[in-house]
């Protein structure tokens, strides 16, 4: 009796892998956090990872470059959201990305929503023109149908 075993790809993976799909714009990666989260059910986990980077291009043209990119590849905003998440399923499960831009790397609090930036990362922001944060979640095709119905 011959058994398959399906290749496990962690909730890390999936995020990193659709990571790489991003443009690679001129920047450096300042810091990475990511964690794991779930609802009160359990049913509604997911891991979701944020990523600052530096660089010397303008705000607008950061924005400009992710919003061209993921408009056009599969990634859509879903109508009942009140803030720009831009979302796009597959066959292994849900990605959810948002992205905040920084001109101004006084205006970045320390204080994030599950962690607290380094002081250093804080001063290393100030060698940029422009700051940008990519934040990622990741849910299994089980979970975003128990969280979302999708």
């Amino acid at each position: 009796m011959l058994l398959g075993l399906a290749a496990c790809t962690s909730p890390d993976e999936h995020i990193d892998a659709q990571f790489k799909t991003l443009p690679q714009v001129d920047s450096t990666l300042l810091y990475e956090y990511g964690a794991a989260y779930s609802s009160a059910t359990g049913d509604c986990g997911g891991r979701f990872q944020d990523r600052w980077y530096g660089t010397s291009m303008s705000a607008a043209d950061v924005r400009k470059v992710f919003l061209d990119y993921i408009s056009h590849n599969g990634w859509s905003i879903w109508p009942e959201e009140v803030v720009e998440i831009w979302s796009q399923e597959g066959k292994d499960g849900l990605y959810r990305m948002g992205m905040d831009v920084f001109s101004d790397p006084a205006s970045i609090s320390q204080q994030q929503a599950d962690y607290k930036l380094p002081s250093s990362v804080l001063i290393d922001t100030t060698h940029y023109q422009t700051i940008y944060l990519l934040s990622m979640t990741y849910r299994s095709s089980y979970a975003a149908k128990k969280c979302f119905g999708h």
